[in-house]
């Protein structure tokens, strides 16, 4: 009898210090998931305010080519509006060509009132080379750039 208690109270022992080391084992998982989880918690963080500076940059570019009006400001997301930059884009490009271009033709049709403007219309001039006409378009970008530049003050 005295035996059979020995071997349970050793037995008892025994467990205590499985159960020990297995609680010491949880104690050290847990402690790890929860370093883990504040280095998630923080890398979230970072990534939130990397995602707003897109957002900031992306609406930056998406007004400059979509200007959003007061009642339809609500109607689309940002990334619904995003999606279709690249055609708002060339758009944008577009008629912001034609009106540079008509201000330069709205400027030499005031000094020579009587010039035809179709002419322009059917392209380069049948007696000039692509050479020439690469020289006269470098002779002409300082003008250009005072013309826009003389623009974009008016704005």
């Amino acid at each position: 009898m005295l035996k059979a208690k020995e071997y349970f109270i050793t037995d008892l022992t025994l467990d205590v210090y499985r159960y020990t080391d297995a609680h010491q084992n949880l104690e050290k998982k847990l402690k790890d998931a929860d370093h883990q989880m504040v280095d998630s918690m923080k890398r979230i963080k970072a990534l939130s305010a990397e995602l707003q500076d897109f957002k900031d940059a992306a609406k930056l570019v998406v007004d400059m080519v979509d200007p959003v009006t007061g009642e339809a400001e609500g109607e689309k997301t940002l990334l619904q509006r995003l999606q279709v930059v690249p055609q708002k884009f060339m758009a944008y490009v577009t008629e912001t060509t034609k009106s540079y271009v008509a201000t330069a033709l709205g400027l030499l049709k005031s000094w020579y009132g009587g010039f035809d403007l179709q002419l322009l219309a059917r392209g380069l001039f049948a007696d000039c080379s692509d050479e020439k006409f690469e020289q006269l378009i470098k002779e002409a970008e300082p003008v250009a750039d005072k013309i826009v530049d003389d623009i974009e003050q008016q704005e």
